[in-house]
């Protein structure tokens, strides 16, 4: 994702992961309500209910699919980390 384009994005005000984009927070919240589990219909009806109390925007919404490849490697690379380290 362009610098420029992540400095547009809209913030998280409070929490963990303030000051991060908010479509980070959507996408963490995601990945752990599905246990790292993709399915294209439940992802869409996870941002349809998120947006039904806090409409995204439309750079949001673009910027959901490369931020949910972030969140899932990650993940991934935290729980192998783990599963090594014991």
């Amino acid at each position: 994702m362009p610098p420029g384009y992540y400095r547009q994005l809209p913030k998280l005000t409070e929490g963990p992961l303030a000051e991060y984009p908010r479509v980070l927070g959507v996408a963490w919240a995601f990945v752990a309500h599905t246990d790292c589990r993709f399915d294209a219909q439940l992802l869409s009806g996870f941002v349809a209910a998120y947006q039904r109390v806090q409409p995204l925007t439309i750079g949001e919404l673009w910027a959901i699919a490369i931020t949910l490849r972030i969140v899932l490697v990650d993940d991934g690379v935290t729980h192998r980390v783990r599963a090594v380290l014991g």
